[in-house]
């Protein structure tokens, strides 16, 4: 995915803003006139435009990611102390904040019998009751679901 540049938006200042030319040169200055206002409606100002710069790179930062990942049948191992099955899932972009705050969803995770998923700083492990018989290739989707604080 391509990085999000956000545009930092400025006002436009000028000496005279309501003044035009006419097709001979001859100059105009215009006064608004609009009759009666229903409703003032939002200015499209720097400010405006620059706290949606801002929405929208705080929804980059925090998007949505997912990779398919080919779970090998022959690298589960077993947890003597539980008798699970266990695929460790590496992963650097897992940390201490996205396991707090994530949801991971797993795409054919209906060929694992009782599986669930367990998160830790670096990745994350697939657990399930049985062996898996067969390669699984299976999309995980990691959702950085982070609370906006207010100011």
């Amino acid at each position: 995915m391509k990085q999000y540049k956000p545009t930092k938006w400025l006002d436009r200042i000028v000496q005279f803003p309501n003044r035009y030319k006419d097709q001979d040169g001859n100059e105009l200055t215009l006064t608004q006139d609009p009759g009666e206002v229903a409703q003032d409606g939002t200015l499209v100002e720097a400010e405006v435009m620059n706290n949606i710069e801002d929405g929208i790179e705080f929804l980059y930062k925090v998007r949505n990611f997912s990779y398919q990942k080919l779970l090998l049948a022959t690298k589960w191992t077993k947890n003597d102390d539980t008798g699970f099955y266990e695929y460790d899932i590496i992963d650097k972009d897992i940390t201490a904040d996205t396991i707090v705050d994530g949801i991971l969803d797993i795409e054919n995770q209906y060929k694992l019998n009782s599986s669930y998923t367990n998160s830790y700083e670096g990745g994350f492990k697939v657990i399930t009751t049985e062996l898996p018989n067969e390669d699984i290739t299976m999309t995980f989707r990691y959702s950085i679901m982070n609370k906006v604080e207010e100011e």
